[in-house]
């Protein structure tokens, strides 16, 4: 359904884009809306739909020349995969800089980097646009490709079908009950290949709603979970994804990703209350070595909780002025 939408719809929206222009800032005017925030918001519209073009033309090539599809399992070919996918996500990161002036301040890259040992990034997850934070900063830092445990919601996204599909990732159905055959699923991915890995241990955005319902099941099924995580801010973690991943790849060391800033991005319209963004958006990276994993799942979810709730309690800190 989205494919044939966005090539019709893009060009069409470019050709408008002079008029639409106008009408944005003639919005901004008209509310008495500094900082041209109608306009900010079209701009970064426009670039997502031309980025998500580019990457569905460029995908639709890469299928003609891997012989219509034969040779997409192909070395060659997951290379140039993930070449595109790493510019895509690095420009459409750019935009948000460009259009909405998100910065990102990473706190500590220097300590959590140097040499190419095979990662798993656990990273929170608050909004729609922090899912790049963890290819940005690994595309920086490390020549190995990411593998994602992504949400099958995002294949609505028509680059994130495409290459999320060719590549090697899994996309969670949250509707499916058998936790067992995404936990195998998850752990074939992790064993198949010595790439990077990211999840999202949350599974979701945090809302009052989320984090009660998931507390209240937690006491239920975990209680001396609840006793473990006070948590403040975060969703307590779901254990069959990144158990799984551990399982999968033994000798990863984790990367645990922490950010602040991104509450604003939470929905489109706190995104449009915000823009542009004024104050950075701070990340803080924290590595642990493979061999400081302890080895039962029990001890592995409680070493887990209790780096979640050191995030937690980073998380509600004050940042540096």
């Amino acid at each position: 359904m989205t494919w044939p939408i966005l090539f019709l719809a893009t060009p069409a929206l470019f050709l408008a884009s002079p008029w639409l222009f106008l009408v944005a800032l003639l919005v901004d005017l008209a509310t008495g809306v500094r900082r041209l925030r109608a306009v900010r918001v079209l701009g970064m519209v426009l670039t997502y739909l031309a980025l998500e073009l580019t990457g569905m033309v460029v995908g639709a090539l890469l299928w003609v020349l891997t012989g219509f599809g034969l040779g997409l399992r192909t070395a060659s070919s997951q290379r140039i995969h993930y070449q595109v996918q790493r510019w895509w996500a690095r420009r459409l990161f750019a935009a948000f800089e460009r259009w909405f002036g998100v910065k990102l301040e990473l706190d500590n890259s220097a300590d959590a980097f140097g040499d190419e040992t095979r990662l798993i990034a656990a990273a929170r997850h608050t909004s729609y646009f922090d899912a790049l934070v963890p290819v940005v900063i690994l595309s920086q830092h490390s020549a190995r490709a990411p593998r994602h445990v992504l949400a099958e919601e995002l294949r609505w996204d028509p680059c994130l079908d495409l290459y999320g599909g060719r590549l090697p990732n899994h996309f969670v159905n949250r509707a499916n009950t058998n936790r067992a055959n995404e936990a195998a699923a998850i752990r074939r991915l992790a064993s198949a290949n010595d790439d990077n890995l990211i999840i999202f241990p949350e599974g979701g955005f945090p809302t009052p709603r989320r984090s009660r319902r998931a507390f209240e099941k937690l006491r239920e099924t975990s209680p001396e979970r609840v006793e473990r995580l006070p948590l403040g801010t975060l969703l307590p973690p779901r254990p069959t994804g990144i158990l799984a991943m551990l399982d999968g790849a033994p000798d990863a060391d984790i990367l645990f990703v922490g950010h602040r800033g991104f509450e604003r991005f939470a929905s489109f319209g706190a995104i449009g209350r915000n823009v542009p963004f004024d104050s950075p958006v701070d990340v803080k990276v924290w590595r642990v070595s493979a061999d400081e994993i302890p080895g039962t799942d029990e001890d592995k979810l409680a070493f887990i909780d209790s780096w979640w709730a050191k995030i937690d309690r980073w998380v509600g800190e004050t940042p540096n002025p």
